[in-house]
């Protein structure tokens, strides 16, 4: 991969992956904030969203690629498809580390080369109920009651 500023990113061909996807499939990418300056090879079906709004687009997209990257925890509260793209698992896993157990707690394939991810993004489906212990597991306060929970540890501070 390259270095830029510390951080290393792949050379994903997204004229390759793009090439064998159906033709009304349009891919977004958007470089780590470090990163805004780097440029993949866009197309007509390939576009560099780096400057724009992170969550807008989250909203915008149906399914998420990323690799270790903290945004697959708020894009799973959306209940679409992802999709983690490793190529460098082991360099990564050696130099960098993993706070999580990586292959087994991602709620979705680890794709580690460029037909992997072809093959993930053919496939419509996914598993959503891996989707779903994974927010359990990292996201368990995430019932709506929050408020209420924060409102009555104030009011019992307030009390004591």
């Amino acid at each position: 991969g390259n270095i830029i500023k510390g951080l290393r990113y792949d050379d994903l061909d997204l004229a390759s992956v793009i090439s064998h996807l159906p033709s009304d499939y349009v891919m977004f990418y958007k470089m780590h904030p470090l990163l805004a300056d780097a440029s993949l090879k866009e197309g007509e079906r390939i576009v560099n969203v780096s400057h724009e709004d992170l969550y807008m687009l989250l909203c915008a997209c149906d399914c998420l690629i990323t690799d270790y990257s903290s945004i697959l925890f708020d894009y799973s509260l959306l209940g679409k498809k992802a999709i983690c793209y490793a190529s460098d698992y082991e360099d990564y896993q050696q130099t960098i580390g993993f706070n999580v157990q990586y292959q087994k707690e991602m709620p979705s394939k680890i794709c580690t080369n460029e037909q992997e991810l072809i093959e993930q993004l053919s496939e419509c489906s996914f598993d959503e109920g891996k989707m779903k212990k994974f927010q359990e597991m990292f996201m368990p306060f995430d019932d709506g009651g929050n408020a209420k929970r924060v409102y009555a540890h104030i009011q019992k501070v307030m009390n004591s």
